[in-house]
């Protein structure tokens, strides 16, 4: 088509002779003969505002397993996307130096209404989760991404760039693929990477206390319970038993030395030894 004369009437659609676009397919669409609106599986309204009787297309390719890893709004609120990036085409580029210091770590873009909402400051570190993973990123908060308002809902999407794993000359990321869902276009069958439900959240293990082993991730999982007060010895929550920072070791009062977790410092508004 680029080729042919303007006056040839030959536009974009070179898949078709008669190289336009169709409102009526009946030999080309497994699910035509006209185009539809269909839902993705994992839709954030539990419903198709066209027609509720048919949410999803009938005609995809699904298996028995993977809709069994299908999640729904109630758990995973919000709308996730994949895209690639202008410095990082594909995965092969992180192995390029120029490539991997533009774009040198991962991270997933969300709108600032939903930052608000979370608490959630641009640099930090968040977990996203589906029903069938989650990666660790850092927030990128932008007003590109806005909230959409769809049948009276407040629908938030969440973007998640492609390209990082555990190889290349960036830094190590998780792979993206680990959220998605893998149901076949009913023409393509190309899966749904481009609309699939996720939960978001603080990184919580940043907070945890250290007693992990070298190479091995924290529990996953918001913290749910707070030390008591009477659980350190000493003058209250949060403070030595034993030698402050800068005493030597076996000073004080003689008693097993103790610490308080980092958690429980931040919350209490300590952050001294």
């Amino acid at each position: 088509p680029a080729m042919m004369p303007p006056q040839s009437g030959m536009s974009a659609f070179l898949m078709n002779p008669e190289g336009t676009g169709r409102l009526f397919a009946t030999d080309r669409l497994a699910d035509g003969p006209f185009p539809e609106h269909y839902e993705p599986f994992e839709t954030p309204l539990g419903t198709n505002p066209l027609h509720p009787k048919v949410v999803n297309n009938p005609a995809a390719r699904v298996f028995a397993g993977d809709r069994a890893m299908l999640g729904d709004a109630g758990e995973f609120p919000y709308v996730a996307t994949t895209y690639r990036l202008t410095e990082h085409f594909m995965c092969w580029t992180t192995h390029s130096r120029i490539a991997a210091s533009l774009q040198p770590q991962q991270f997933v873009e969300i709108g600032e209404e939903l930052a608000r909402e979370l608490g959630i400051v641009n640099g930090e570190k968040v977990v996203v989760r589906s029903r069938r993973g989650h990666i660790k990123a850092v927030a990128l908060v932008t007003k590109r991404i806005r909230p959409l308002r769809v049948a009276g809902k407040t629908v938030h999407q969440i973007g998640i760039p492609m390209p990082w794993g555990f190889t290349g000359l960036t830094r190590k990321g998780f792979l993206t693929n680990t959220l998605t869902p893998f149901l076949g276009d009913a023409n393509t069958q190309t899966p749904e990477f481009k609309a699939f439900l996720v939960n978001l959240e603080k990184d919580w293990s940043e907070l945890l206390p250290h007693t992990h082993k070298p190479g091995e991730e924290h529990a996953q999982g918001r913290p749910t319970a707070v030390p008591a007060r009477n659980q350190f010895a000493g003058n209250g929550p949060g403070v030595r038993s034993g030698p402050r920072r800068g005493e030597p070791q076996g000073s004080g009062s003689g008693e097993p030395r103790q610490s308080a977790s980092l958690l429980w410092r931040v919350l209490k508004g300590r952050t001294e030894g």
